[in-house]
């Protein structure tokens, strides 16, 4: 049933909300650039927050925030309470051991990225995999339609091991409807 926790998994969850899409302020000219918008800015720039189960799928969409609340939100909503959660140092994870099994954190600000099975390589993997398919493909991509896109590059990642036959049947099985141009384009 939608909205209730998952069954507890056997493996360790890691999850972490992180990219900003959208271009740095820093590089637009002096007249393009927004005031008050340095840092993790949410006025020309959307986060996007992702979860990544250990050796399993990712599942990530655009938030307006990434903070304590909405983290918390997202988290109880996926994830059974009794799960493992490895994030990295942003203040918005601090206090998940209150809510789940246990929490563990690894400090990227001071060159920690793996500490014994602590780490968040997966859904640094998928980050990554994500701003490059944005920026190398597409170039720049819309509030309105970058769900869309983040679906599209979760599809990659979670069936990159099925092989390609397979991969196009999963993904028309998963198509609902017909997008009309009027549709796409409606404000």
């Amino acid at each position: 049933m939608e909205g209730e926790p998952k069954p507890a998994q056997p493996v360790i969850s890691e999850y972490q909300g992180k990219p900003i899409i959208g271009g740095q302020e820093k590089n637009k000219h002096l007249d393009k650039r927004t005031k008050g918008t340095q840092g993790r800015s949410t006025k020309t720039n959307t986060p996007v927050f992702g979860i990544s189960q250990r050796n399993g799928i990712v599942e990530a969409e655009p938030v307006e925030r990434v903070n304590r609340k909405t983290i918390r939100e997202i988290l109880k909503k996926q994830i059974s309470p009794s799960a493992n959660i490895i994030t990295d140092e942003l203040k918005s994870y601090n206090g998940l051991e209150k809510d789940f099994k246990s929490h563990s954190s690894v400090d990227h600000g001071r060159n920690e990225y793996v500490r014994g099975n602590i780490h968040t390589n997966r859904i640094e993997s998928f980050w990554a995999i994500l701003k490059r398919g944005i920026f190398g493909i597409y170039h720049q991509v819309s509030r309105k339609h970058l769900d869309k896109y983040v679906d599209e590059f979760e599809f990659r990642f979670n069936s990159k091991d099925i092989d390609d036959n397979k991969r196009f049947a999963l993904m028309l099985d998963s198509c609902s409807g017909r997008l009309t141009y009027r549709a796409l384009t409606a404000k």
